[in-house]
């Protein structure tokens, strides 16, 4: 099964590397088609690096509202960006549409699968935490808890008597106790 897991992971990771290279070219031509010829290798990293980033803080997970709400804007703008800028390159029609968005969501859901598994091996998930059970008192405990509070040590018959569903055994039970309670 190792074998089988490696082998994925490689599949996995050279194509997500593909699909990111290829997306980061068309979204660095995007931005050298609108103005931004100079800094358009070190803009297109943005969202491409962008996207990595929300797949990371998402898979550490623990997010309070404000970053959760951070994570999400920089994952749609990314997203937004990178699927604009393949877009652009797009043959008319829905093939092309198809074409163009293939290196993108591959490389998201690529490099999700991939980051996701091994967050499920680093951090094995818990369970959640059990309620503390209280600890429950059998009928002879609660026989020496009243015991124990009179003045006097009850007779077998008066514990009998205060307790008429409990059996002459345990009647006997608490009343012998009295030797290993300090009163």
């Amino acid at each position: 099964m190792k074998g089988l897991l490696w082998l994925r992971r490689m599949l996995t990771t050279g194509l997500t590397g593909v699909a990111f290279w290829n997306s980061y070219n068309h979204t660095a031509a995007w931005f050298s088609d609108h103005g931004q010829a100079e800094q358009s290798g070190w803009l297109a990293l943005i969202p491409e690096v962008g996207v990595i980033l929300v797949v990371l803080t998402l898979c550490t997970g623990k997010l309070g509202r404000v970053e959760s709400a951070i994570v999400r804007a920089i994952g749609v703008g990314s997203v937004a960006i990178t699927f604009t800028a393949n877009l652009a390159g797009a043959s008319a029609g829905p093939m092309g549409v198809t074409a163009a968005l293939v290196a993108p969501v591959f490389a998201v859901l690529g490099f999700a699968l991939e980051a996701v598994s091994l967050s499920a091996e680093i951090e094995p998930p818990q369970s959640p935490p059990q309620p503390a059970r209280k600890k429950q008192m059998g009928k002879t405990d609660i026989g020496i808890l009243w015991a124990t509070e009179r003045d006097e040590w009850p007779t077998t018959a008066q514990i009998l008597e205060k307790f008429p569903d409990i059996s002459v055994t345990t009647a006997r039970k608490i009343h012998n106790s009295k030797n290993l309670v300090s009163v």
